[in-house]
Formats: structure tokens, sequence, C-alpha cells
């Protein structure tokens, strides 16, 4: 039970009473699935890169590192999972180097759905600045690679 003076500061500056304490989160994974298993696995592992963390070839289930996360990859095995794909997953896969990586991904044949856009940082968040592009995996899904925006990235790469 919480006691009545508790209260919770929003970033806007609110405040909220009879609100929990904070709670500590970290994402652990994400699931993305997929008509072509196999192919979607050497998609994800040889053309994206991602290291496979675990790999269950029986139910055609994979783990992909993502610093401390998972992406996971699953075979569609009914009617239901497939309606969770050919959608923007909201999922972005950060790299130090975005021209760099955007520009061997483009030469391993990985469609972008448009050019780089750049957007803007929040100073007073110390929060810098990145550019990002959305690309599509073998089944219709987009997945943002992003990069912190630097004076040498422009969004013509």
């Amino acid at each position: 039970m919480m006691s009545s003076n508790m209260s919770l500061i929003m970033t806007t500056g609110e405040s909220l009473t009879d609100v929990p304490a904070k709670l500590h989160f970290t994402l652990s994974s994400v699931c993305i699935y997929s008509r072509r298993w196999q192919s979607a696995l050497a998609f994800y592992r040889d053309v994206i890169g991602l290291p496979i963390r675990w790999i269950d070839e029986c139910t055609q289930r994979v783990a992909f590192a993502l610093g401390t996360s998972e992406l996971i990859l699953e075979a569609v095995c009914n009617c239901d999972t497939e309606s969770f794909m050919g959608y923007s997953t909201g999922i972005a896969i950060e790299t130090d180097d975005f021209k760099q990586t955007y520009n061997d991904l483009i030469a391993r044949d990985v469609e972008f759905v448009g050019l780089p856009t750049e957007q803007p940082g929040q100073p007073e968040y110390n929060v810098g600045g990145k550019v990002q592009a959305e690309f599509y995996d073998l089944d219709g899904n987009i997945l943002m690679l992003v990069g912190h925006k630097t004076l040498s990235v422009s969004t013509s790469v």
C-alpha cells in the first residue's frame, strides 16, 4: 500500500499522486514471425549480421543477440500469428556507424522503405539527434536502422 504523500514527478513537470513507486525494467526480447523461417534465419544472421544466442530448429525458433536483449525469430505455425507479419515492428537496431552500415545493407540487397531521415535531439534531456531508415525483412516486416546523428552523416547516404 502506498502512502498518500508519495508522488511521481513526470518529465513534463506534472505531479501525480497515488502512483506506484518507479519500477526498473530492461527489454528482454521481441519476436518477429516468418513464413520462410530458414531464409529469414539466413537474412538476420548473414545479411543483417546479428549473432545467434540460441536456436531450436525443431520448433523453428532462434534468438539473435541485440545487446542484452534478444530478437526472436519464429516460424508461422497458425493463422493467428500470420496476422502479425508485414507491418512495422517498432524494432530499432542501433549501429555505431550509420552511413557504413546503411551502405553495407544496400550492397547486400536489403530493401529500404525510403531514404534516411534525421530526427532532432532533445538537448533539455541530454538526448542527441538520430538518423534512421526503415527496411524490410523477407516477410515484409519493417525494422528501423538507427544511428547517432553526426556532422558527417547526410540523408543522401
